[in-house]
């Protein structure tokens, strides 16, 4: 099923809501597209945190990184680090 934007996500109501963050279901905060990535975000995210710490060791970032393709940004970053 498809997201479905509805009143709630046009921006001024969104803006009008998150003045009240605190109160205000997270459904209502946030339109579906972002709902979908954040899920999709936390999905990858458990899937290398091995230690289920909530946090990513260098290990585990690492893994991530190579996994994805970003083999470029972590010869980057090692280069940096080296220097």
């Amino acid at each position: 099923m498809p997201a479905v934007r509805t009143y709630y996500h046009s921006s001024s109501v969104n803006k009008w809501l998150s003045r009240y963050r605190n109160s205000v279901q997270a459904d209502y905060l946030y339109k579906p597209q972002d709902k979908i990535r954040c899920i999709e975000l936390k999905r990858i995210f458990d899937k290398f945190d091995s230690d289920n710490s909530n946090t990513l060791e260098l290990a585990e970032f690492y893994d991530m990184f190579k996994e994805n393709y970003l083999d470029s940004i972590l010869v980057n970053v090692d280069k940096e680090y080296k220097e």
